[in-house]
């Protein structure tokens, strides 16, 4: 996946939004209003991982993904802080 576009969005009962651009990049749109609670994002994005994990067929092929994704998630997630923080 190419780099993420990240848009503020306040749109109602909508709190996060993803789809892919034509060049491949996910575009990413947040309404940070909904919930000031950081525990309660962490809960969102456990299960969304749990959802998607739940696509796929086998018990064992469910498990694999869950460990690459949490790998990925812990990755990526410092990296990106990494950039918040130098930009």
């Amino acid at each position: 996946m190419k780099k993420k576009i990240s848009q503020k969005n306040s749109d109602g009962d909508v709190v996060l939004r993803v789809s892919v651009s034509d060049l491949g990049a996910a575009e990413i749109e947040v309404n940070p209003k909904k919930w000031n609670d950081p525990d309660v994002w962490g809960t969102l994005l456990a299960d969304v991982a749990a959802t998607i994990s739940c696509c796929y067929s086998t018990k064992e092929e469910s498990k694999r993904f869950v460990e690459i994704l949490e790998k990925s998630f812990v990755r990526d997630f410092r990296e990106a802080i990494k950039q918040e923080t130098t930009e």
